[in-house]
């Protein structure tokens, strides 16, 4: 091969290397712009999910968001008051408030959906009337003193 004829290859050889990165460039950007589209697309199905309003929207133990009474007001405590609640648990689909004030707990078999919805099993008295620190007796392995809750068990014990 000539010394003419090695010049003209390499010459060839520089032009194909620039020509191969100028379109390795562009590829780049074209990938680029797919993937700003893609994260644009994934911003506007965000937004288009329901965004919740600010602040509560179901009252617990009370009738309406205006009233703060110890059990609604009444004497005796009912399956929807509650008197200085101190611990709430969502396990599954129910709902365990610790309603320290009347020395039981509350249990809702679903999360309730209306203000002051009334509970569906009351634990630690023997009903829902009674508020009684231990029943009144001495502190024995069924009576409340307060509550807690522990998930890694099968189920959910208090």
């Amino acid at each position: 091969m000539s010394d003419e004829d090695q010049e003209h290859k390499e010459d060839l050889n520089e032009e194909e290397s620039s020509e191969l990165v100028e379109v390795d460039e562009e590829e780049e950007v074209d990938e680029l712009e797919v993937d700003e589209s893609d994260e644009v697309d994934e911003l506007d199905e965000v937004a288009e999910e329901k965004v919740p309003e600010k602040g509560a929207y179901l009252v617990i133990g009370q009738g309406e968001f205006s009233t703060v009474m110890s059990n609604r007001g009444a004497d005796d405590p009912g399956d929807n008051t509650l008197s200085a609640p101190q611990g709430i648990c969502k396990f599954g689909e129910m709902l365990f408030i610790s309603d320290a004030g009347n020395h039981r707990v509350l249990v809702w078999d679903r999360f309730p959906e209306e203000n002051g919805e009334p509970s569906n099993v009351v634990l630690g008295q023997e009903d829902y009337a009674d508020c009684l620190e231990n029943r009144g007796l001495s502190t024995t392995l069924d009576e409340m003193t307060s509550g807690l809750g522990d998930e890694n068990l099968d189920g959910f014990t208090i």
